[in-house]
């Protein structure tokens, strides 16, 4: 079954490629009750690959403008239809639009997917709806996303990817509450740009060792909470602690801040119990954070120590 986009398949050594045909000829946009469909001119496949549960197919779609939700669910559908078993790496690189939505399809649709390609034209993957559907949230089984050019992802937008492994954002800006909430295999976030991050937006990323935004400035509350394997934390511009933002993070040792501090808050390191802290911060700044060393107000049960760098 194809849901109002017609396909061809190009085999190729190692796995087929599926297009969505893109408009050269007449084309007509019918507006149903279903949704959107794109029925151009050209051939349609009508053979398909063996399938295999243990295999990961790609399907590359194009030609179409992926932040229209209704346009996306049928690429989504199109996928499972096309690829019944096994895994599915979904390369959009060939799509347009500006910004990625949350899309209506079953959760055991959204388990399909192992990866995402996103074009360079997405700059936005977009807020959680009114029910608090995030673009990616419950993809369960997606391991890998990129994008060259989005600059914000919003709030929920891979809340529940707990197979999510990468995320590859060199141009990230700012990132919504909870955005990576509960994406239990992410083991780094390494976002160069990222000026901005919302509350509790990598809350329960227990496979986080690392995280390192060199132009953030402020770290907001909750935001790494529960985050049980995370070791250090890079904020060189950062000038403002909210609370809690590092609660529950029972293995954290190394916290890397700038020159001086506007305001911290108080138990940034609740819920962590005998360890010893070291903030690094500049060498010639080391001064500005005299009154840290030995102090209970980040967290009764933790040793400050700052060291300079």
């Amino acid at each position: 079954m194809h849901y109002g986009l017609k396909i061809r398949i190009e085999p190729s050594r190692t796995c087929s490629f599926i297009h969505l045909i893109q408009p050269t000829g007449f084309c007509v946009v019918l507006f149903l009750l279903f949704g959107i469909f794109l029925s151009c001119q050209g051939p349609v496949g009508s053979s398909k690959p063996e399938d295999t549960d243990n295999k990961t197919f790609t399907f590359k779609a194009g030609g179409v403008d992926i932040s229209n939700s209704e346009i996306l669910q049928a690429v989504y559908l199109e996928a499972d239809a096309a690829y019944p078993n096994g895994g599915i790496s979904l390369d959009l690189s060939g799509c347009f639009g500006s910004s990625i939505d949350y899309a209506d399809v079953s959760a055991n649709i959204k388990s399909r997917f192992v990866s995402v390609i996103l074009p360079d034209s997405v700059l936005d993957i977009n807020d959680a709806s009114m029910n608090e559907t995030g673009a990616f949230k419950g993809f369960a089984s997606l391991k890998n996303i990129s994008g060259a050019k989005v600059t914000s992802v919003g709030w929920l937008a891979f809340s529940g990817c707990t197979s999510l492994e990468t995320a590859e954002f060199p141009e990230l800006l700012q990132i919504g509450g909870g955005a990576f909430g509960n994406c239990l295999s992410l083991t780094a976030a390494d976002f160069p740009k990222m000026e901005a991050i919302g509350s509790s937006a990598f809350y329960n990323c227990s496979s986080l060792t690392s995280v390192n935004f060199p132009q953030l400035t402020r770290i907001s509350q909750y935001v790494f909470r529960g985050c049980t394997s995370l070791v250090s934390g890079g904020f060189p511009k950062a000038t403002i602690i909210f609370d809690h933002a590092f609660i529950e993070c029972i293995v954290f040792e190394n916290l890397t801040l700038g020159p001086s501090y506007y305001s911290v808050f108080n138990d940034i390191f609740n819920g962590i119990s005998g360890n010893t802290i070291t903030i690094n911060v500049p060498s010639a700044n080391m001064a500005n954070y005299s009154s840290w060393a030995g102090t209970a107000f980040f967290g009764p049960d933790v040793t400050i120590v700052i060291a300079g760098y």
